[in-house]
């Protein structure tokens, strides 16, 4: 799902997270904000989440993405607890 370099703006829907059969999403635009939405541990990989504005913690449902191979996060506002 090519979300590269668009106007969409607010937060991502957790509604992303019904995708099932996604594969891949990537989006890079500085309109979108809000925290990750946990929900997204339900598609089977995410990657490219990258020069965003969002914010706030990072999911750890995300670590139940058993085929993931890349998640690229840089250029956001997000933390982690160590």
């Amino acid at each position: 799902m090519p979300l590269a370099e668009t106007s969409i703006s607010g937060p991502l829907p957790a509604s992303l997270g019904k995708l099932k059969s996604l594969d891949t999403i990537t989006m890079y635009t500085p309109l979108l904000s809000a925290p990750i939405p946990s929900e997204l541990h339900e598609c089977s990989s995410l990657a490219h989440v990258y020069e965003n504005a969002l914010s706030g913690s990072i999911p750890s449902q995300l670590s139940k993405l058993s085929k993931l191979k890349n998640l690229l996060l840089w250029q956001n506002k997000l933390c982690i607890e160590l």
